[in-house]
Parts: structure tokens; sequence; C-alpha cells
């Protein structure tokens, strides 16, 4: 019993609980604050040093802490903290057999390691392209953009869906190959994006000049499904193009920004009527079984389950999402592209929220008959001794397994809670030298003075406010 009303007294907290003071503070503006709400998570004392061990939550955090140094413009630290992020996160299986799924299954969502979905590895690639494009280690992007490409072949292959993130991943990439002068592939990653969404008349002149440059044609894609096959027709009755022309044109003086707002929603714990329940997990076979499914009716008949702990998403205290305005030198510059953030996470929780649900009634189904079952052992054990004291311990019992599995099914709300909800990009030449960019979000002024480079491309990213 002592050990039951522990395990209630310690295992009520959740993963957004303990980042609650860090979303509280970027949506005031106050990354400072929210970094070192991060870091007293990690247990160190500066973003300097690592977690003695990456277990737990750690790695997740890590991420959330990349996020903030980005927004402050320490980008060697973010790059850092991503890249670990990403070698030590893995990403969603619910096909899984490992020790890791079966406690999933039994005990908590919470108790297994973290696996990210899908769209948090995109955007864990997308983001730290942005740190490598901005330090201007164009390398480094390029290894960035084909760690995003597997991963985009991960919902080709498996989840048959497209993330507005591919589009926005795919240019970036191209303008990482662009800048090391590999003409093809920039051909294929800026085709790929146009392909998914990423459409303005910029990128159509400057696909159409790859084209001439290269002799590209897309193949990786379906060059009806999105016009590009007209491209290629414009590009071969222009003729050939140099490569020096491709570059005093498109390359030499150009200016992109990046600017990102707002948050994506989270998760929170909550409790779902058992009704509820049934339903999406009726819908979910290979999570719950049809014997699954009647013990949990059963159950719910016997008033022994009304309800089961789940994470809901919500977007409850985050800000709601700004239209950022963007200058340079006193000009405003309007956005080629958006990458809506929300709508990803949205899309994704969609199709996660089933057999989510059907996990967590087949947990709470066990909870409840392994409660039963100690009871009425119990029970025998009082008829054949006599003794009350049998039927007080087997009432004990009872309320032992209950109890703590109850409070090990704790809702799993952990998620990339401090992502950006939208990331726009705006893009266009400038004339070498320094310029002033200015970002308003909310009234919020974050300002910048850039040193444009002539002869290559100057990235910019604005993420302190949002």
């Amino acid at each position: 019993m002592v050990w039951s009303l522990w395990a209630m007294l310690t295992g009520c907290a959740t993963y957004s609980d303990s980042v609650r003071d860090a979303q509280r503070a970027v949506s005031y503006g106050d990354v400072d604050t929210a970094l070192t709400a991060i870091n007293q998570q990690l247990e160190v004392d500066t973003s300097e040093q690592l977690p003695a061990e990456l277990e737990e939550d750690r790695v997740l955090l890590l991420l959330e802490r990349g996020t903030l140094l980005q927004a402050l413009g320490d980008y060697e630290g973010a790059k850092r903290d991503m890249m670990i992020a990403d070698q030590h996160m893995d990403w969603l299986d619910m096909s899984s057999g490992t020790a890791d799924a079966l406690a999933t299954w039994l005990y908590s969502g919470s108790s297994a390691n973290y696996k990210a979905p899908p769209y948090e590895r995109l955007y864990l690639n997308v983001l730290n392209m942005i740190n490598f494009l901005v330090t201007r280690d164009f390398e480094g992007a390029r290894v960035e953009a084909r760690r995003f490409s597997i991963m985009e072949t991960f919902f080709e292959d498996e989840e048959n869906v497209t993330p507005i993130a591919v589009a926005l991943g795919n240019y970036l990439g191209g303008v990482a190959f662009e800048v090391g002068r590999d003409y093809d592939e920039a051909a294929r990653y800026y085709s790929r994006a146009w392909h998914f969404g990423l459409r303005d008349d910029e990128l159509k002149a400057r696909l159409t000049a790859l084209y001439r440059v290269t002799g590209y044609q897309p193949r990786d894609v379906d060059p009806k499904a999105s016009g590009l096959d007209e491209l290629v027709v414009i590009a071969r009755s222009s003729g050939r193009l140099k490569p020096s022309e491709y570059d005093k044109t498109f390359v030499h003086g150009s200016v992109l920004a990046v600017v990102q707002t707002g948050m994506v929603p989270y998760k929170q714990a909550e409790r779902i009527p058992i009704g509820t329940a049934v339903y999406y997990a009726s819908s979910h076979p290979r999570y719950a079984s049809a014997e699954q499914i009647q013990q949990a009716n059963e159950l719910a008949v016997s008033g022994a389950l009304k309800w089961i702990n789940f994470p809901s998403l919500t977007v409850a205290g985050l800000p709601y999402p700004a239209v950022p305005d963007l200058k340079v030198n006193g000009e405003s510059w309007s956005p080629v592209y958006m990458s809506d953030v929300i709508s990803d996470v949205e899309a994704a929780w969609d199709r996660m929220v089933g057999p989510l649900i059907a996990s967590a009634l087949t947990r709470m189904v066990t909870r409840a008959i392994a409660g039963a079952v100690s009871r009425e052992g119990a029970k025998a054990l009082a008829q054949s001794e006599g003794s009350g004291t049998a039927s007080a311990i087997g009432i004990l019992a009872q309320l032992a397994v209950e109890g703590t599995m109850s409070a090990l099914d704790k809702p799993d709300t952990r998620s990339w809670t401090l992502l950006p909800g939208a990331i726009r990009i705006y893009r266009s030449r400038a004339e070498g030298g320094t310029k002033t960019m200015v970002a308003h979000v909310y009234g919020q002024r974050e300002e910048k003075t850039v040193e444009v480079r002539p002869t290559s491309v100057t990235v910019v990213n604005f993420s302190r406010h949002r």
C-alpha cells in the first residue's frame, strides 16, 4: 500500500507539465526565461552543458532547447542539440515488439522511450537546415537535406500522406545544393518543392532556368500532376543557359529570410468516457482485439470501468497565429511560401488517436482484470481459512494493484512543444552590403543587421517572437 501511494503521488506530473513554464515564457517573447526553465529540466547549469545521461525525456528536451537557442541566435548550440536529438530519437513504429512497446501496452504510454511522429523528424531536419544555412555551412545543410529525404521516403512508403513540411524541406534543400553549384540536385529538390505545393513566379523562373542549365527532367514525381512538364517544355524552347548566367540572375545577392511564428498544439492529460474509447478501439482491431473490446464493454456495464486516461491535443494558453511583417531597409517583403506546421500536427494526431486510444483501453482493461483477480484470490483464501483478515488483505491487494497501475497509466503528453506553428519563407535579391532587416510579430520587433553576400546566398532567421 505504501508503494501504491508513492506511485500515485509521484507519477502524476506529465511532460506538458514539466515544460509549461518554458512554453508560457516563449508565448510572451521571453526566450531567455524559457531557456532557463528547460536547462533546469535537463539538470544542467548552462546551455553549453549536456545532460549526464540521455534517458527518459532528455532527448526531447534537447530538441526543445535547440529550438530556443536558434531563436536566440546561438546557431552552433542549436546545431549541436538538434544533431544529438536526431541521433538518439526513434520515430513512431506501431508494429514494434520491443520491451518498450510491452511497457506501453501494459502500463503507460509515458513509460516507454519517446518515439517521435515522423512529422517531428521532418521539421527537425528543416530547422537544422536553417541553422546550417544561416551559418553558411552549406555542406552541413546538404547533409540535413539528405536526411530529410530519407524521412520523406518513410511518408511515401508507409504513411501514404504528404505533410506540408515536404515542400519547405525540399525548397531549403534546393538552396543548399544550388549554392554548392550542384545544379542537378538543386533542380531535383526545387522540383519536389514545386510538386508538393510551393509554387510562385520566382520559383517558376528559377526552375525553368535550372532545366536550361542541366537538361534535368523530373523523374521521381509525376511532372504532369503539378505542371512541371510545362516548365520543361518552356526550358527546351528557350535553349541552353550557362551556369555563370544562372548564378548572376538567381544566386548572387539572393537573400532568403525565414520567419517562425506561433506554437503548435500540445498534449494535455484528460479522462475520456469508456464508450468513446470503445468506439475508437473497435475501429482498430490491430491494437485492441475483439476479446478485449468485449471485456471493456462488460466492465463498463458492471461499472468497474467508466473512463480511461488519455492525452488530448489542445491550444489552450497559446497565442493566435500571427501574420508577421518583414521589412528590408524599410521595404516590405511578401512571403513566397508558408509551411502550416499546425496543420501537420493536427493531421498526424488524427491518424494516431484511434490506435493510441485502443492501446490505452487495453491497459485499463488489464488493470481492472488484475484488480478483480487479486480480490477473488483473497476471497477464496478467506473461505478456506475462515479468516476476516484474509478478506481485508484481498481488498487491499485489489486496491494496490488497481491503484498502482492507474498511477502508472500516466497519459503520454510528450511532443515537441516549442515547435513553431508556422514557418514563412521570404526571398528576393538585394545589392551587396549591409542591410537592416526587421520582423514585427504582434508588435514585437526583432531587428538584424545583415551583410548581403554579392556572389552568394544570404540566409536570415527570425524566431524570437512568436
